[in-house]
């Protein structure tokens, strides 16, 4: 059997953050039973893991800009010290460090893919879409038998 790293990193780092945001999403406003394409499915995957990955920078740039902003009076300072470091040469000489703060970030993704997938969900329940769809749906109220 052969391994391909890079296969499984791409499936670790695009997919599984979309598939976690899917299924909580499907656990709050469950999808048709229409079956989708294995493409369909996929592209719907790795556009979530893509969604993760930028709240995930974003929040983190935010973060920077803050603490720039609040300790130093100088917004963009840390994005500057950023930009200035050298991080092939800390990554070799560091391997376990950025091991280890690689993994915390797969973790940070899987977390808040948790929470858009939540997002999402509550999104779909209360668009105005779905609202008009079942507006007029009779079977959805509940009978006293």
């Amino acid at each position: 059997m052969k391994f391909d790293f890079s296969t499984i990193l791409l499936v670790i780092v695009a997919v599984i953050p979309g598939l976690f945001a899917q299924r909580f999403r499907d656990q709050i406003f469950p999808r048709s039973f229409a079956s989708q394409g294995a493409i369909t499915e996929l592209a719907e995957l790795v556009a979530l893991g893509v969604a993760t990955h930028g709240i995930v920078l974003s929040i983190l740039a935010a973060v920077l800009f803050m603490w720039g902003r609040f300790f130093w009076h100088d917004p963009f300072l840390l994005f500057s010290i950023l930009d200035s470091f050298d991080v092939d040469t800390w990554c070799s000489r560091h391997v376990v460090e950025a091991s280890v703060y690689a993994i915390l970030y797969i973790f940070a993704s899987f977390i808040v893919s948790h929470w858009l997938g939540f997002i999402y969900g509550i999104w779909r329940t209360s668009s105005p879409i779905i609202n008009f769809i079942f507006a007029k749906a009779t079977w959805l109220t509940s009978t006293d038998c």
